[in-house]
């Protein structure tokens, strides 16, 4: 079990990354004409068009990879997820006007460290396949 603990951190990651398309994402701060800011939030499903399919194409071809050995394959699937959300976190999918702003909320950071610590695991995963 020991030589297979990197694969089961993998896996383990890309379950997380998959439950945190629900949390946060985005929040939205709203300037009322002077009265008090509104926060409205949005999670990966609703953010995105296509980029969240492609997270969950890549978490899930991670996962399975990983259970198939296949680790090479893993790293590009945990890779590809972690430049995705990395691009989104650098660039909003929302618009922003002039009377509010569009920020990464708890979700989208989470899932980045996740998303690190899924390459960190694959990568470790394929650099002790002989041991």
């Amino acid at each position: 079990m020991h030589e297979r603990v990197w694969e089961v951190v993998a896996v383990v990651a890309a379950i997380a990354l998959a439950a945190l398309m629900a949390a946060p994402w985005y929040e939205s701060t709203v300037n009322l004409s002077g009265s008090a800011d509104r926060v409205a939030e949005a999670d990966a499903w609703r953010a995105f068009t296509v980029i969240d399919i492609v997270i969950l194409v890549g978490v899930v071809v991670a996962a399975v990879a990983t259970l198939l050995r296949e680790r090479v394959v893993a790293l590009i699937g945990a890779a590809a997820v972690l430049v995705v959300i990395a691009y989104r976190l650098v660039d909003s999918p929302i618009d922003e006007a002039q009377d509010y702003t569009v920020d990464p909320a708890w979700g989208a950071w989470l899932a980045a460290g996740v998303a690190v610590v899924l390459v960190a695991a694959c990568w470790t995963a394929e650099r002790r396949k002989d041991a």
